[in-house]
């Protein structure tokens, strides 16, 4: 008997080990997606889809407090129709997912069909013959609740099996506390007012290259031309495209966005264009894409040199006007959206290997936006460190300032990370620093733990020149035509392009254009 008994054990350790191995591999994906730094709905759609696919947590939801109504709305779920999100709609204590946020302590119910508080708001679950677990865990901040994340668990699992899930689920909960938090502090900053005239105003910089930028983006937000917004990764390229949104006619229809790197293949064609119920394992119900949900307002697609090849053709197809079929369907759909594409990529050299289409990358390639490395733009450095500075400060209660010498040094770093780099540099040295002042001494003393180099590297600078001179030649074109229109009057021309006569001169002295009648 001895042996058999042994033998059990050992399998069973086996399980363990396997099983945390797994749990350790999915916190790594979901760190991962979590770090990117995108859309929240996008991160959080990726985590529950994560969660149903490796270990069988179905119907995942991340629901938030709304601070208008105070009551308790589905943020991100899993397999949920748009009704089904829309009915899930909680007061603080009502039902399951209420009594959570209220208590702020995880809750496991074995069994649904026994649970009274149970309100089959959402999803309307058929348990008659079936076992169907529910665990909810808190969404804390600080101390305090914020939301309330939750899956099914199907099956007629074990106790101790249920509880390990509850436990692994408690993590996850705590890292997405960090996105919320970070967008609870990113909100208010959003350019996402109705006045368009203070949409920029999220975007700090005040250098030369900036300011080209901004005037860029004033003259082709109101178009219905897609952009592709190209630079390198941290430059803010989902900030810019959500001004974008914010200065157009569209600012208020949605703004969606997907990262398109974050999602595996199969999941990336059913996010954008949508799935019909039984289209793949765990399809339970229809669901619409993003271009569905973007209806009337304006798709971001970030890295979009991430999507495959197959997905790229069903893409073309809907850029062309030509509609989409949803996955697993028949019909065909057509949605009026504003398109905008941002990569890191050389999408020229991926048309030469093959790897990116080139009909597509013509599609996409209409209007090519450049937004500038860091280090071509640092004297912008010392705003982007008041600014953050204060933000870090007030957000973890601290009054850290920078002494001149430390932001002399900042501003010398190469920042290969760009904007973001210096974002998560600047909130380490606030939460880690012992002394009311940075200095030199204590960056160096710090750093192992801020991830700079104690030497800059060279960097390449950054965008292909073609890409700088097509963003000029449609300013210059664009000025022609207005200077045209308007008989070569600088007042005229410029109350058309929405910019000062002293900017009209300015930019016909950088283009070398003159009146007719001078030999222009």
């Amino acid at each position: 008997m001895q042996a058999p008994l042994q033998s059990t054990k050992a399998t069973q350790a086996t399980q363990a080990d396997e099983r945390h191995a797994e749990e350790l591999a999915i916190l790594y994906e979901i760190s991962r997606t979590l770090a990117t730094g995108r859309e929240m709905a996008s991160m959080i759609a990726h985590v529950l889809g994560v969660l149903h696919a490796r270990l069988r947590l179905d119907h995942g939801m991340l629901v938030l407090l709304d601070p208008q109504t105070n009551d308790l709305a589905i943020e991100e779920a899993h397999g949920l129709t748009e009704e089904e999100r829309a009915r899930g709609r909680f007061r603080i204590g009502e039902g399951v997912t209420g009594a959570v946020f209220k208590d702020g302590r995880p809750l496991l119910v074995a069994d649904l069909a026994r649970e009274p508080r149970f309100l089959h708001r959402s999803v309307r679950r058929d348990l008659s013959g079936r076992t169907v677990a529910l665990l909810a865990v808190p969404v804390r901040l600080h101390e305090e609740t914020v939301g309330v994340l939750s899956v099914d668990r199907e099956g007629g699992v074990e106790r101790g099996e249920l509880e390990r899930d509850l436990q692994f689920l408690t993590v996850v909960a705590t890292l997405i506390a960090q996105v919320v938090r970070v967008r609870k502090v990113l909100t208010p900053s959003l350019p996402s007012a109705p006045d368009p005239r203070d949409a920029l105003s999220g975007i700090i910089g005040d250098s030369r290259v900036m300011q080209q930028l901004f005037d860029v983006i004033r003259r082709v937000s109101g178009s219905r031309a897609i952009l592709l917004l190209r630079g390198e990764s941290g430059t803010g390229k989902e900030l810019l495209a959500r001004t974008i949104h914010a200065l157009s006619s569209r600012r208020d229809r949605a703004f969606v966005a997907v990262h398109c790197a974050a999602l595996p293949e199969t999941l990336l064609e059913s996010e954008l264009f949508g799935h019909e119920r039984g289209a793949f394992t765990g399809a339970v119900a229809r669901r619409p894409g993003r271009f569905e949900l973007a209806e009337g307002g304006t798709l971001f697609l970030d890295e979009v040199g991430d999507i495959p090849l197959s997905v790229q053709a069903k893409l073309l197809r809907a850029v062309q006007g030509l509609g989409f079929e949803r996955l697993g369907g028949q019909q065909t759909l057509r949605t009026d959206v504003r398109l905008l594409a941002a990569t890191h990529r050389s999408l020229e050299e991926m048309v030469r290997r093959g790897s990116f289409r080139e009909d597509l990358y013509y599609r996409l390639n209409v209007v090519p936006i450049v937004i500038p490395p860091l280090r071509e733009r640092k004297e912008d450095i010392p705003l982007l460190v008041d600014h953050f500075l204060a933000r870090f400060n007030r957000e973890h209660g601290k009054s850290v300032t920078i002494s001149p010498s430390a932001l002399t040094l900042l501003t010398d770093y190469h920042w290969p990370g760009n904007v973001r780099e210096l974002e998560h540099c600047l909130e380490r040295l606030v939460l880690l620093t012992m002394q009311p002042v940075i200095t030199p001494d204590e960056i160096d003393a710090l750093a192992h733990l801020l991830d700079l180099p104690k030497e800059p590297a060279s960097r390449p600078s950054a965008p292909p020149p073609s890409l700088s001179r097509s963003v000029e030649e449609l300013e210059r074109t664009e000025l022609i035509a207005a200077l045209d229109r308007t008989g070569w009057v600088k007042a005229r021309a410029a109350r058309r392009l929405g910019l000062t006569p002293r900017q009209i001169s300015y930019r016909m002295k950088k283009y070398g254009l003159k009146p007719p009648e001078e030999g222009g």
